[in-house]
């Protein structure tokens, strides 16, 4: 899988599409190590405040996934994460 770190700016620039259309977000908190997280649907406009308010914002996709990796606490090594703070995750559709 490839990460790649975004700015906050792209990141709302690359998840524009269809207002009405509806995506999956879960949201982790980073702290707790075995708590379970579910995806739950989300409006574009709640996934542009979620991106806005992030610290660090990354972009993670292979053959069979897109998503964007959305951190609340600053993380200076995206392929060695910090667990601090919360990880929203957006799937992404193409």
């Amino acid at each position: 899988m490839e990460y790649i770190e975004m700015s906050i700016e792209d990141a709302i620039k690359y998840s524009k599409g269809n207002k009405s259309r509806t995506v999956l977000v879960s949201i982790q908190d980073l702290e707790r190590e075995e708590e379970v997280v579910e995806f739950v649907k989300a409006t574009k406009k709640e996934c542009e405040n979620i991106i806005r308010s992030a610290e660090t914002v990354t972009r993670a996709y292979d053959d069979f996934i897109n998503q964007l990796r959305v951190f609340t606490v600053k993380q200076v090594d995206i392929h060695s994460i910090t667990p601090k703070g919360k990880l929203n995750t957006i799937l992404l559709r193409e």
